[in-house]
């Protein structure tokens, strides 16, 4: 699913061919839709939410869900979604985590993940941190690729999941 523009200019999901047809387009018209495609997409994998408010994490994965993103699993408790984002079997690619969870600091908590990955030479997950501290930002919260502030909507979510694939298709080596 991809992101496309109702008549109102709304963004909303709608299945989509992945690939234009090539033979209706010049080859500027073909890079170009081609380009807007990929950074409309949002294609993260399995995804973990760690919130220790119940409705919150319903609210969230119902977010997640309108978004196309399908994998998601939920944890109230950071101990718990610590250790299974550092299983050797984990197939977590994201984590959508509030700051404050139960007695647990966002920033502590991304602070032993990122030193967890760095010595086990793990892809770095992408992490997208949630507050409604406004005082907090991704330069006082060490790790997290991305905050946004509550209340958000739809549309800030998305845009921080867009925003953290730009930044990582940037950075990584065309050869991969």
């Amino acid at each position: 699913y991809c992101l496309s523009d109702d008549e109102d200019g709304e963004s909303s999901l709608s299945p989509v061919n992945p690939k234009p047809n090539p033979d209706s387009m010049s080859s500027g018209q073909w890079e170009g839709a081609e380009i807007e495609h990929k950074q409309r997409c949002i294609d993260v994998g399995r995804i973990l939410v760690l919130d220790d408010c119940f409705v919150s994490c319903r609210m969230l994965r119902f977010l997640l869900q309108s978004l196309g993103l399908n994998e998601v699993d939920t944890f109230s408790d950071a101990s718990e979604a610590l250790e299974e984002l550092m299983r050797p079997t984990s197939v977590y690619k994201a984590m959508l985590t509030d700051y404050h969870v139960g007695e647990t600091c966002g920033a502590d908590l991304t602070f032993q993940l990122r030193r967890w990955e760095a010595n086990a030479e793990r892809t770095p997950l992408i992490i997208i941190g949630m507050t409604g501290d406004d005082k907090i930002t991704s330069s006082n919260w060490p790790g997290a690729n991305v905050v946004i502030h509550k209340p958000f909507n739809r549309k800030s979510l998305q845009d921080a999941f867009l925003r953290v694939v730009s930044l990582q298709s940037q950075s990584t080596p065309a050869s991969k």
